[in-house]
């Protein structure tokens, strides 16, 4: 029986993370816009917010296969890139360079990236129609645990490339993911606001805005998470 090497796995699960969690995002909102099902259509400039649209069938069974195959491939991206970074990490110990940071930091990334996947196969398998509150308790667990997850990626990233990473900058796949890290965190910042104050502080008027600052920030993070296979290059070390 074949068994793939982590050099196979770490050029195919970066892309497939993002692969199939951005065509679950656009099959599940075009199947909201056409259902007999859903108050929404596609000429209607309201767009609700992901687990909205999951909320009607046939969207709920697209929504739950789709994110819970990506969230299998987030969480072994996750390991793939905490062991490579293990690996670097060897390297600059060799050089009398490692600190007990950068191993508690690869820990953490490590431990949230597991959390964030657990969260989004929770929000693939609790329907917002059937486990309201699940769903909601999985969704908030995810945003939060992913951002900070996504943060510490970053910071790996940037200490994988150590004194050079100036000069690394000029290279496109660094420049990338600095981007889309970048633009992550600005939208996940602002559906953060958005859903205090559509949820809680009651603004509908929002509700439409809501959805989609979370369709942006959601294909960041993939995007970006997509991007990490270029950074566990081994000739990259």
């Amino acid at each position: 029986m074949y068994f793939p090497t982590q050099d196979t796995l770490r050029r195919i699960c970066p892309p497939a993370l993002a692969f199939f969690g951005i065509n679950t995002m656009l099959i599940s909102y075009g199947l909201t816009c056409l259902s007999i099902n859903s108050p929404y259509r596609c000429s209607s400039l309201e767009i609700p917010t992901i687990s909205y649209a999951s909320y009607w069938d046939p969207v709920g069974y697209t929504f739950g296969i789709g994110m819970g195959i990506t969230s299998l491939f987030c969480a072994a991206t996750t390991v793939l890139f905490a062991n490579h970074f293990k690996k670097s990490l060897k390297l600059l110990k060799e050089n009398g360079k490692v600190q007990t940071a950068n191993v508690f930091f690869n820990l953490l990334q490590l431990a949230l990236g597991l959390v964030a996947s657990g969260a989004l196969l929770g929000l693939a398998i609790f329907n917002m129609k059937l486990f309201h509150d699940r769903h909601v308790y999985c969704a908030t667990l995810f945003f939060a645990s992913n951002w900070l997850h996504i943060m510490l990626l970053y910071s790996c990233i940037s200490k994988m490339q150590n004194k050079k990473l100036l000069k690394a900058f000029s290279q496109t796949k660094v420049l990338i993911s600095f981007l889309l890290y970048i633009i992550s965190n600005i939208f996940s910042l602002g559906f953060g606001c958005l859903y205090i104050l559509v949820n809680i502080q009651n603004i509908e008027k929002l509700t439409g805005l809501e959805g989609v600052v979370e369709f942006c920030a959601i294909i960041a993070q993939l995007l970006f998470m997509g991007s990490l296979g270029v950074h566990m290059n081994e000739n990259a070390m």
